[in-house]
């Protein structure tokens, strides 16, 4: 109030909860400090992958956060995206389908030369960086895996 960002009868988010139940103090700031910026997946990630680290299911984070599990997943996803990458998104250099694009292929130096690639040429578009980054990947119906398998098939 002192900095005139809010006024006298502003409402102010917070969590009430029984004593001894499951989701401790530290759990409870998470989502407090976060809550303005819990829909950035940078932060929200950090958050998540703390609770993750805890042992709490994602179901349990998704719950403490107030969104779906499968954005706890999605967030979760991005443990294997670059830190440079990241830096990138969060100066917002690159969409969050972009970002989430990169997940598919763990190798961090991959991911940043792709990202090279496609930033310079503007062909950058989530389903080209996925393609690039698995174009040397071989599927299932590809003619080379059908002599992979136990002998006598």
């Amino acid at each position: 109030m002192k900095q005139k960002r809010l006024t006298k009868t502003a409402p102010v988010p917070c969590i009430v909860s029984e004593a001894g139940t499951e989701i401790t103090a530290g759990e409870d700031s998470l989502p407090k400090n976060g809550i303005a910026s819990r829909f950035i997946p940078s932060t929200s990630f950090g958050h998540f992958q703390t609770l993750r680290e805890q042992g709490r299911s994602e179901e349990d984070i998704a719950a403490i956060f107030f969104v779906s599990a499968n954005v706890v997943k999605q967030r979760l996803r991005l443990v294997a995206v670059s830190p440079k990458l990241l830096d990138v998104y969060a100066d917002d250099g690159m969409s969050l389908e972009q970002l989430i694009a990169f997940s598919v292929r763990p190798i961090m130096p991959d991911q940043e030369q792709v990202w090279e690639n496609v930033n310079k040429s503007g062909y950058d578009e989530p389903y080209q960086i996925r393609r690039l980054l698995t174009e040397r990947a071989v599927g299932p119906s590809d003619e080379r895996a059908r002599f992979v398998g136990p002998a006598g098939l």
